[in-house]
């Protein structure tokens, strides 16, 4: 049964070019790519589930193209691709090698570090979203994100040099304002305060000392601000009313 250990042997020498028929207004046919990817590898003896990839893509020399490989036995094989001249020549980038950042294997890595911290854990975040794979570029930046039913934690990503080693860390939490309002009403009640609580219809980021406010409004009609403190950078907060609106 083949794997991806099989494919990647495969992989190291599927450099090819697309002709007209790739083509889509200037564009690149990522169905056209699946079936030369497969016809190529399943020619060199690779035997294929499945073959995925980006529907319509920009031709841009540089630019990268990530596709999805299922190999026989299930095994997933990410293959990216360099644009090598902007026309539809493209050349396989070793997502071993240095230069590239990876996202399939970071939002893995993202993944367990959510289920395992203790602060993010009891939230149950799910699958992490990266963006598209890049090459390395020293002192860069980009955001991960992850949710949990209406909840998203926000990662940032540090690239500490060029060659494809980052750093990572949760900088935030955002939810919408109505469901952080209904948690507001859940401490305010915590301290014999009853009233509604209107946090606004824009998203709330909670960001370690980042402070904003909500208002409340009490039984007898009576509305004060309430300045809410985030602590940390996974959605713990203290509020004190009177805080500027």
């Amino acid at each position: 049964m083949h794997s991806v250990a099989r494919l990647s042997c495969l992989v190291v020498v599927l450099s090819f070019g697309c002709d007209a028929s790739c083509n889509i207004g200037g564009k690149l046919d990522g169905k056209k790519i699946e079936a030369k990817i497969r016809s190529d590898l399943e020619g060199d003896g690779g035997v294929l589930k499945n073959v995925t990839c980006p529907a319509s893509i920009k031709k841009k020399k540089g630019a990268l193209v990530a596709c999805d490989v299922v190999a026989e036995n299930g095994d997933l094989l990410k293959i990216v691709f360099e644009q090598l001249d902007g026309k539809g020549n493209l050349a396989p980038v070793d997502d071993k090698s240095d230069g590239l950042v990876v996202m399939a294997k970071l939002e893995v890595a993202i993944a367990g570090v959510l289920k395992r911290d203790e602060a993010t854990a009891k939230a149950g975040y799910g699958t992490v979203t990266c963006p598209a794979d890049k090459k390395a570029a020293t002192g860069g930046t980009f955001e991960c994100s992850a949710m949990a039913g209406d909840r998203k934690a926000i990662v940032r990503v540090d690239e500490n040099d060029d060659k494809g080693n980052v750093s990572y860390k949760v900088i935030a939490i955002e939810m919408p304002g109505a469901t952080f309002a209904t948690e507001l009403v859940g401490e305010l009640e915590k301290s014999k305060v009853k009233a509604m609580v209107d946090c606004g219809t824009a998203p709330v980021r909670l960001a370690h000392e980042k402070p904003f406010a909500c208002s409340a409004t009490d039984d007898k009609g009576q509305t004060a601000p309430i300045e809410v403190l985030p602590k940390g950078n996974t959605g713990a907060f203290q509020w004190r009313v009177g805080g500027k609106k």
